[in-house]
């Protein structure tokens, strides 16, 4: 079962690498709260004790809710059992005569530590509340190798003695024959098993800057599999040996687990920014009854220019003395001093006043500028030199990669537009900026509407 969950957790996180619109983080978190080596004792209690944990490692979301998450972590796990019994062992002296070993564990106490290495992986979800702060979950597994294991006593006492049988008489206080009190100093090593935990979080991130959240969070891990090596021995044998809690018959199962709360920092990674260009897309061409419209009208205002016959005025005959008055000549000014304006000046100042905002998430303009886009579309049909680049732009609400598309529809709807007015495609580029041009700070919703917009820039066709 456990191998399997391995696999399982491998083959989903090498899947989702290929996925698009990834982003990726570098974390750092630290905390504490209860870790417990939990088990049961034959004769006596156990408590869990306060334990801390240290992780670092990677976040890879494939889309703007889900992701996976792998690393390295350190956790202690910390317990402490009290042991009160009597027990009573054959056993058979340096004399050769047979006894009964007795020991009687007064409020005997045992600390047991374990520092662990441990590698998770698990599936993560985050929903942003607003801007500055999002929800954060994971639930997943996690393999946790034993680095340190120890025990050590700590309080209490044994009490052992000697009970013959065949004399019906019972020995104390003999330490030559074993037979004394046992105080506290034991240590040693203990011997566990690789842990398989699942793993459960939730907390917060907190918007620090653009490339740096703060996580607040609860964590709990509970374990799979059952870490003892099981031992039938004695917690203390006759010749004095002391082998531990976890290594005698007192306890048969170890479950670690370990609940608390932690902090840390999760880092953006940065990433090529590639923008999109309407080519990418499926252009839309104009349909073909615009196009067969719009010569016909051509056509006839040719035919109509053609048509015009000026006829010269005939010279009037005049008596042959005639008084004529000069006429007065009207003020006209020089001809050199009006200019009709220059079509890519004219182009530029018309672009510069049309406004196209969008609502949030959003393609759709309205058609308050329609005269300003049929009059600059006359423009670029009469001078096929003249090209339009048409920028779309977003607020910073969302990721990026969503924001590069929406930019990138926005641009492409006003293209169409001028497309309708018969200005062929030539002349025409896009680009889609997403937030990272605002034209006003992103501090409220009014500064956000005007950032959802579509800017058009005029220049030459190079020859």
């Amino acid at each position: 079962m456990k191998n399997q969950l391995i696999i399982g957790c491998i083959l989903l996180f090498s899947s989702s690498i290929q996925a698009k619109q990834a982003e990726q983080y570098l974390y750092v978190t630290g905390g504490g709260g209860y870790h417990n080596l939990s088990y049961s004792l034959q004769n006596g209690t156990e408590k869990g004790q306060a334990g801390m944990t240290l992780n670092a490692g990677y976040s890879y979301f494939f889309n703007l809710h889900w992701g996976l998450q792998t690393g390295l972590g350190i956790q202690s796990f910390n317990a402490q059992s009290t042991v009160n019994f009597l027990s009573a062992t054959p056993a058979v002296d340096t004399d050769g005569e047979s006894y009964e070993f007795r020991a009687n564990y007064k409020n005997w106490q045992e600390k047991q530590q374990v520092l662990s290495l441990d590698i998770p992986v698990t599936v993560q979800y985050r929903h942003a509340v607003n801007k500055k702060f999002g929800l954060l979950g994971s639930l997943g597994a996690e393999i946790s190798f034993p680095v340190s294991e120890r025990y050590e006593t700590v309080g209490g006492e044994i009490v052992t003695t000697g009970f013959y049988g065949q004399y019906n008489a019972k020995l104390r206080n003999l330490p030559q024959h074993g037979f004394l009190t046992y105080t506290p100093g034991y240590k040693g090593n203990l011997s566990l098993k690789t842990a398989c935990l699942g793993v459960a979080g939730l907390g917060g991130l907190i918007q620090l800057s653009e490339k740096v959240d703060l996580y607040v969070g609860g964590y709990f891990n509970y374990g799979l599999n059952n870490v003892l090596k099981a031992d039938s021995k004695l917690l203390l044998q006759p010749d004095g040996t002391y082998d531990g809690v976890l290594a005698s018959a007192q306890t048969s199962k170890v479950v670690p687990l370990s609940a608390g709360l932690k902090v840390g920092l999760y880092w953006r990674l940065p990433k090529a920014r590639r923008p999109l260009k309407v080519e990418e897309l499926p252009v839309m061409n104009p349909p073909a009854d615009t196009l067969q419209k719009m010569e016909p009208a051509k056509a006839e205002i040719i035919k109509a220019t053609d048509s015009v016959t000026v006829t010269p005025p005939q010279k009037a005959e005049v008596p042959a003395i005639v008084i004529v008055e000069p006429p007065v000549q009207p003020a006209v000014q020089p001809r050199d001093t009006v200019r009709p304006e220059d079509p890519f000046e004219k182009a530029k100042r018309i672009a510069a006043t049309i406004k196209a905002n969008f609502q949030l998430k959003s393609d759709q303009s309205g058609s308050s500028e329609n005269d300003k886009i049929k009059e600059l579309s006359d423009i670029l049909k009469a001078n096929p030199d003249i090209c339009l680049h048409i920028v779309g732009h977003t607020c910073n609400t969302g990721t990026h990669e969503i924001n590069v598309k929406y930019g990138m529809k926005r641009a492409f709807n006003m293209k169409q537009k001028f497309l309708a007015q018969g200005v062929p495609g030539a002349q025409l580029t896009t680009e889609s900026k997403a937030y990272d041009e605002p034209l006003v700070p992103n501090t409220s919703d009014e500064n956000r509407a005007k950032n959802r917009r579509v800017e058009i820039k005029v220049f030459r066709k190079n020859n």
